[in-house]
């Protein structure tokens, strides 16, 4: 099965569309792969850029992800030289986690961010406490 990340980036670019509609014409696996997991959010900024959106759950973030996400990264700094984008993943190991940015902007985005929480595996709301 393989170590396993949870992984997402926020790519804020002019023409969301047609950014998507070059990677769709280059056609290589590793982003048809990446696009299953994408989404184009419903905004425009001052400027007239889009965002779109990458997360996945477990995914095998090995060396073919990170190539392919680098070359993202540079068709996105060449066809819009004021893109930004932040990128969140973080992995099976509780000391395995990265927070990077690109582009100037990168760190005006709110998302995506590493947040671990506790699950309790109980309902708060019906258990009864012991001390009010």
């Amino acid at each position: 099965m393989g170590y396993r990340s949870d992984v997402s980036f926020c790519i804020q670019i002019k023409d969301v569309e047609e950014f998507v509609a070059l990677m769709k014409v280059d056609n290589r696996e590793m982003f048809r792969d990446f696009m299953r997991y994408m989404w184009i959010e419903d905004f425009i900024d001052d400027n007239g850029r889009g965002r779109l959106h990458f997360h996945c759950s477990g995914w095998k973030w090995y060396d073919e992800s990170e190539k392919a996400f680098t070359e993202i990264m540079n068709m996105a700094e060449n066809y819009d030289k004021d893109f930004a984008c932040r990128f969140a993943r973080f992995g099976e190991e509780m000391d395995d986690t990265v927070e990077e940015g690109f582009g100037e902007q990168a760190w005006d985005l709110e998302y995506p961010y590493v947040d671990r929480v506790i699950e309790t595996g109980i309902d708060m709301e019906t258990a009864v406490k012991i001390i009010d």
